[in-house]
């Protein structure tokens, strides 16, 4: 964005910057939620200082225009957001007056904790958890979630090697399958210092069902990506099971399902399957458990030295991110 800069005039260039800001938000040209460009676009369009850029949107935020988000940009305050500012101030000063009898380094330590509290509630460590099957993402992420001060946002592979600006700034790590860490450096070779690699294995309860299947028995699989039907076959192979293999995707037809997944010995699904399965194959799949027909979930775990370690990397993260709102 180009901005107009007298550099001859008697108004200081910040102002400047924040006066044509003002406009354009007070004309619409910037709307309520629009993000305002970034101060490195800024200053590539335009001749200025850093600070210059800064301290006019610092000003945009003192002026209740504008909002900072970390870690994602300023955006445009819309007039209830303002209001509720407006509100927010007097109802501060009010409350200053009345505490008029206790000193101000009292009253400013006072609302430093109260406000630090708050603040270390609301901070978040934000996670992209990268894999190629939306089976495998959506178990291991509740793994994960059980990491305190987390949010976590799912991508798969296939997606990020399309669009490789997926991963922008505004995750503190970038976490991935032991299997596809090697291809997500290739992917985002500048991001390899956020990238987190986490060992997964097919869970020992898993294990165990499968090999109760008996071996002149078919096993059917129900799936929705390919990459998870692919995985399920690697892995029987691993166990040395070379029973014959029936594949049915969540979209099939019905009556044909229920057809022919007498004939197998087994049915392998995914994971969190009455959640993610569409509700005719969910009901399918519960007529089957009520007559003992064997089920078994193809459920993935995320290996405790690998948790460990995120942990750890969250960690590090959240008590920085406290420091900087302290500061």
């Amino acid at each position: 964005m180009k901005l107009i800069i007298d550099k001859k005039s008697n108004i200081p260039i910040y102002k400047q910057i924040t006066l044509q800001f003002e406009d354009s938000i007070k004309s619409g040209i910037f709307k309520e939620n629009d993000k305002l460009p970034t101060e490195k676009e800024l200053l590539k369009a335009n001749n200025v200082a850093k600070g210059t850029i800064k301290r006019a949107y610092s000003e945009l935020e003192n002026m209740h225009y504008v909002k900072k988000i970390q870690g994602s940009g300023t955006y445009v305050l819309g007039n209830a957001e303002y209001n509720h500012i407006i509100k927010g101030e007097h109802l501060v000063q009010d409350t200053l007056s009345k505490l008029s009898f206790v000193s101000i380094e009292d009253m400013y330590n006072i609302f430093s904790k109260e406000l630090s509290l708050k603040l270390k509630d609301k901070i978040m460590v934000n996670i992209a958890w990268i894999d190629c099957s939306p089976e495998v993402l959506i178990v291991t992420e509740k793994q994960i979630l059980k990491i305190p001060n987390l949010k976590v946002t799912q991508f798969l592979i296939d997606d990020v090697a399309e669009n490789r600006n997926l991963l922008g700034n505004s995750y503190d790590i970038i976490a991935t399958t032991q299997s596809h860490y090697e291809e997500l450096l290739k992917l985002v070779p500048d991001e390899c210092s956020r990238i987190e690699k986490l060992g997964l294995s097919v869970s020992d309860l898993t294990v165990a069902q499968i090999a109760k299947i008996s071996n002149d028995k078919e096993i059917a699989i129900l799936y929705k990506s390919n990459h998870f039907l692919e995985n399920i076959i690697d892995k029987l192979k691993m166990l040395d099971k070379r029973n014959e293999i029936i594949a049915f995707r969540d979209d099939c037809d019905i009556t044909e399902f229920e057809e022919r997944i007498l004939e197998a010995g087994a049915l392998l699904v995914p994971p969190e399957y009455l959640i993610t399965l569409n509700e005719d194959i969910v009901t399918v799949i519960n007529k089957l458990i009520e007559r003992n027909y064997k089920v078994i979930p193809f459920e993935y775990l995320i290996d405790r030295g690998s948790l460990f370690h995120l942990e750890l990397k969250v960690q590090e993260c959240y008590e920085k991110k406290c420091g900087k709102r302290e500061v």
